[in-house]
């Protein structure tokens, strides 16, 4: 996964530059703060379900270098079904807890009065929070069976979009922008997903093809 994992984090740190930019010439100081620190905390929620993406790794590759597509499949359907379950709980937690969650941001004077805005824009984000477990699950599927390139590109195309999404909101205002990164995120976690599940069937079926032939060729 080297190089590959390299350069995702290379993507991932330049587009958030380029996004911090943005926010603040449309936002200010203020506005950024608005939209990081909820997004900060669907992050913390969101860390349980991309822990389960990633012990999928190991799994999934023992069965693959065994030419096991059955363990495979078993690996991938027991995995997504834990992450979906992890991201449904972070985002009960995020509607039910948000508003406690944000007075440890917003108890002195200046920021008290945002206690409410923080609270709203947290709310406004939990729709993309399922989709955005499927980014991290993506590619670490893609990763596990040695498909880290595409990994990265779709990882590039994903983030060219949100900033795409995020340049054209930041025209108008900062709520554009809250609704834009629930959308970018969105179209991201549809993307990763439907990707490295394409990849992956693709994965299954050259093995199932290759044991069938062995089994031929042995009979």
């Amino acid at each position: 996964m080297g190089a590959p994992q390299v350069l995702e984090n290379n993507i991932h740190a330049m587009a958030n530059l380029l996004l911090m930019s943005l926010i603040i010439g449309c936002g200010g100081a203020l506005g950024l703060t608005l939209y990081n620190v909820p997004w900060k905390t669907v992050h913390l929620l969101m860390v349980p379900a991309m822990a389960v993406a990633s012990s999928m790794v190991p799994v999934i590759s023992a069965a693959k270098g065994q030419k096991d597509p059955g363990k495979m499949k078993a690996a991938y359907l027991y995995s997504l079904k834990l992450e979906l379950a992890f991201s449904l709980g972070a985002m009960a937690v995020a509607f039910l807890l948000g508003d406690f969650w944000m007075h440890l941001f917003s108890y002195n004077g200046d920021m008290a009065a945002y206690h409410d805005e923080l609270v709203r824009i947290l709310r406004i984000y939990i729709p993309f929070m399922v989709f955005y477990g499927f980014i991290s699950f993506g590619s670490y599927l893609l990763g596990a069976i040695k498909k880290s390139q595409i990994s990265a590109a779709t990882i590039f195309v994903r983030q060219a979009v949100f900033i795409g999404i995020i340049a054209v909101c930041c025209r108008h205002d900062m709520e554009w922008v809250y609704w834009g990164v629930t959308v970018s995120e969105i179209i991201g976690g549809v993307l990763m997903i439907a990707v490295s599940r394409s990849e992956f069937g693709k994965a299954c079926g050259n093995l199932e093809r290759s044991t069938d032939g062995a089994a031929e060729w042995n009979a």
